[in-house]
């Protein structure tokens, strides 16, 4: 019952729909890739990360997952151990707040139950099951939808199964938005791509279904369009080699020699101010580096703060260095983004800029029109991206253009900085 509030709140936080509020299910069947890819990093992020080394744990071999024990508290688990003298084997990580879930888990619920003097876990569990009853309803007319929809197309553009199918564009147009938005999601999973999909992702794809204009299309993750041809909804995937060419776009001879990498305090970030004319105060706000929490970051992209001593080894940066940009040209920045899954690289279509603070995110077009940035400009510029979201707007002219994911950005009880530079 517990991990089920967990897992609600954590997705409620993080803005789910009705599915998410389901929490997990009592038994299904997923393959070990998908456990990696999806379960892993909600659960257990420090798994997540081991298993990212491993590749050879990835197949699709279907396994079937039974939580006999979601509807039970962890009271009751615990007085069981004790009455039958069972010694249960616990993880010392769960009970340090180190991980998002876990600050949940060890602050929010009890706050929340002192607060409103509830059970805020058996409140979820009653939500989950509510929302599972109204999901399955909903799923059903989503399935009748898809069945009805690709059955009206005619098959001769499909091509091989699984890399592009086709789609009725007026049965979809008449769909309500509740339907549309899963049948979307569902046909990508259904062809390979089951994670990194967003809101802006699934907005932007239902935009171009009720605009209906021939010859448009919108770039999900991974390589996977949606694209409208006549009276038809493509879904499809690029050539590996095509979509590798158009992300590498910019990238030189990689993001070492674009970008100087420093891993500093807070202390040594205000004395390296203090003493470079180009960090002070008063440089106004023309730009050519980046700021960022490491530990938001790292906790972003999934990756254990306990890997932060071994980033800053990696670019061996010596900690007392008054003019760490000059004195030591750091070359080893590719390792770094390897390490957070980020790249450098231009823009591409489906990309976005979140605004932070709850108010949700930004086309990067949208951005470039608010910014004035020259239209034959916007091509060239650098982005640092987390698949399709845009973390900084390289500004290596200093002209006012770049930017920086505010959440992800430093405060006065930031303990450790990444700092980026234009070279």
């Amino acid at each position: 019952m517990n991990d089920q509030a967990e897992t609600l709140l954590f997705r409620l936080a993080r803005g789910t729909g009705v599915d998410g509020l389901c929490g997990m299910e009592y038994e299904r069947e997923v393959t070990a890739r998908e456990i990696e890819e999806t379960i892993l990093p909600e659960l257990m992020p420090e798994a997540a990360a081991m298993c990212g080394t491993k590749k050879e744990i990835c197949s699709d071999v279907k396994i079937k997952i039974i939580r006999p024990l979601l509807d039970a508290g962890r009271s009751e688990i615990e007085d069981y151990c004790k009455n039958h003298e069972l010694t249960p084997r616990t993880d010392f990580t769960n009970l340090q707040p180190v991980y998002a879930r876990n600050k949940i888990r060890l602050e929010l619920i009890p706050y929340a139950d002192k607060l409103l003097g509830t059970d805020i876990a058996a409140s979820m569990g009653r939500l989950a099951r509510t929302a599972g009853e109204d999901s399955e309803f909903i799923w059903t007319y989503v399935k009748d939808l898809k069945h009805r929809a690709e059955e009206s197309s005619s098959h001769d553009e499909t091509g091989e199964k699984g890399t592009k199918r086709a789609f009725s564009l007026s049965l979809l147009q008449e769909a309500a938005p509740a339907l549309l938005s899963r049948l979307i999601a569902d046909v990508f999973a259904e062809m390979g791509l089951s994670k990194d999909v967003s809101f802006v992702h699934i907005d932007a794809a239902r935009e171009l279904i009720m605009k209906g204009e021939t010859g448009k299309k919108t770039d999900f993750p991974h390589g996977y369009v949606l694209s409208v041809s006549y009276d038809k909804v493509l879904f499809s995937k690029k050539g590996e080699n095509e979509d590798a060419n158009k992300e590498a776009k910019g990238m030189g001879a990689g993001a070492g020699s674009k970008v100087r990498a420093s891993i500093l305090t807070g202390s040594e970030w205000e004395k390296l101010r203090e003493e470079n004319p180009k960090f002070s105060k008063k440089a106004g706000l023309g730009k050519a580096y980046a700021l960022f929490d490491l530990e938001k970051l790292c906790e972003r992209r999934n990756v254990p703060e306990t890997e932060i001593p071994l980033l800053q080894e990696e670019i061996n940066v010596a900690p007392d260095s008054a003019d760490i940009s000059e004195t030591h040209v750091i070359t080893k920045a590719d390792a770094i983004f390897e390490k957070l899954g980020l790249r450098l690289r231009t823009r591409a279509e489906g990309d976005y800029v979140s605004l932070g603070e709850g108010r949700g995110n930004k086309k990067l077009q949208r951005y470039f029109m608010d910014e004035k940035v020259p239209r034959e400009e916007r091509e060239e510029l650098l982005l640092l991206t987390a698949e399709r979201e845009v973390l900084w707007v390289l500004d290596r002219g200093c002209r006012g253009w770049g930017r920086t994911a505010k959440e992800l950005g430093i405060s006065e009880k930031t303990r450790w900085i990444l700092l980026l530079e234009c070279k």
